[in-house]
């Protein structure tokens, strides 16, 4: 798009589309493994040859997990959760299975 001397150029709809390719590598990943629980920095370095860090990780299973279909687990604290050394653990859920209660 131009206005006057100014060109704008469209990189947003580039860096969503690797953003989402991102989230569905992670989110394959552990639906594929769906018997297994990993934790979040082993997933980052088995994708990190696609360019998924830790932080991608942790932004996107956050999201899915309030959509019941992962289940993140770390230190309980208080009333906050820190990551173990490795990391968060985390699971695929059954999303017509529901989320496993946690007794307080």
């Amino acid at each position: 798009m131009d206005i006057g001397d100014l060109r704008f150029a469209r990189h947003q709809t580039r860096a969503a589309s690797h953003q989402a390719t991102k989230v569905r590598l992670i989110l394959e990943s552990l639906e594929k493994h769906r018997d297994r629980a990993f934790f979040s920095k082993d997933i980052a370095n088995s994708l990190e040859d696609s360019g998924v860090r830790i932080s991608n990780i942790m932004l996107s299973v956050r999201r899915f997990e309030r959509q019941g279909f992962i289940y993140v687990r770390g230190y309980r604290m208080h009333d906050r959760q820190t990551p173990f050394k490795e990391g968060y653990l985390l699971t695929w859920l059954d999303p017509g299975c529901g989320r496993p209660q946690v007794s307080e």
